[in-house]
């Protein structure tokens, strides 16, 4: 079920460029209710944002949707935030990690209803940890990933700190923002 799209300024993208070498295959792949995590997160943003998100990697098949490749090969996940802002149409980016299999319109819902002026970016956050691969950010903060990316400082949580960020704290209980890395986390899966 597709709505319609509240949230026009928003326009949604999945990094999925990992190598996945913890997990040993695609992790892409991995199957939740049926349907692979790409599959399924496609479906979650198309639902909330009302239009196909763009995926952001360098290794799918054009058959899977609106593909951007990351900004620079082998940078991790800032590659793929770099190319997501340097070509969103609108004001903001939500950017998805593709290995978040808990992930629910409920998480996606808060985060886009707390999105304000004034902000460089807007994450969830759990247990005192911040995912900055669930989050909004503004494309005016493009220039500044880039720099990173450039300067080979790759990490985001990093450089969340140095710019005008919220989070959005979510229940300490929730699995939301679990990510799946490596094989034995499969069966952890299997059991919710």
């Amino acid at each position: 079920m597709t709505m319609i799209n509240s949230y026009p300024n928003v326009t949604g993208f999945i990094i999925a460029g990992g190598k996945s070498r913890r997990m040993g295959f695609d992790k892409r792949q991995i199957r939740i209710e049926g349907a692979p995590l790409l599959d399924r997160l496609q479906r979650l943003l198309q639902d909330v944002l009302g239009d196909e998100p763009f995926l952001v990697a360098d290794n799918l098949s054009p058959k899977a949707g609106r593909i951007l490749h990351d900004a620079m090969t082998d940078s991790g996940p800032l590659a793929g935030l770099v190319a997501a802002l340097e070509n969103c149409p609108t004001e903001w980016a939500l950017a998805l990690a593709v290995d978040l299999p808990n992930l629910t319109l409920n998480e996606l819902s808060l985060l886009l209803n707390a999105c304000r002026e004034g902000l460089d970016a807007l994450t969830l956050a759990s247990n005192g940890q911040v995912e900055p691969l669930a989050a909004l950010y503004n494309v005016n903060s493009a220039i500044f990933w880039r720099g990173r990316l450039e300067r080979r400082e790759l990490g985001l949580r990093d450089g969340l700190m140095h710019l005008k960020c919220d989070l959005i704290q979510i229940s300490n209980n929730s699995r939301a923002l679990e990510n799946i890395n490596e094989p034995w986390q499969l069966s952890h899966l299997q059991s919710k």
